[in-house]
């Protein structure tokens, strides 16, 4: 069944606005909503501005960093999964609505 296009630009916003929140989850995964970047991530990320550009100790921050966020994944494990699970929904939910619509799989093209 086809869906009007309102319908499809509100799953088009849903699908994109649950892929950032999805992103923002997996690269900070103890900020909240409105409050990024978390107590971890913003500690190395000061200290990663304030370590010389290029220097050895400024790599070293950034490598701890990704270890710890991977660590904070971990411990997150279920808003993480959370969240990646609805952004792959809504995608897999705009795709279906498109197919619907446009079953030759035009609906990026423009009309004449």
């Amino acid at each position: 069944m086809a869906c009007p296009s309102n319908q499809l630009k509100e799953l088009r916003d849903r699908a994109a606005r649950l892929a950032a929140e999805a992103h923002r989850r997996w690269h900070d995964p103890e900020s909240s909503l409105g409050s990024p970047p978390g107590p971890t991530k913003r500690v190395f990320v000061e200290a990663i501005a304030a370590a010389p550009r290029l220097s050895e100790h400024r790599k070293m921050l950034f490598r701890a960093m990704h270890a710890e966020l991977n660590t904070l994944r971990g411990a997150n494990v279920g808003a993480v999964e959370r969240s990646l699970r609805r952004a792959r929904e809504a995608r897999q939910d705009l795709v279906e609505a498109q197919a619907a619509d446009f079953p030759d799989g035009f609906w990026d093209q423009p009309t004449a």
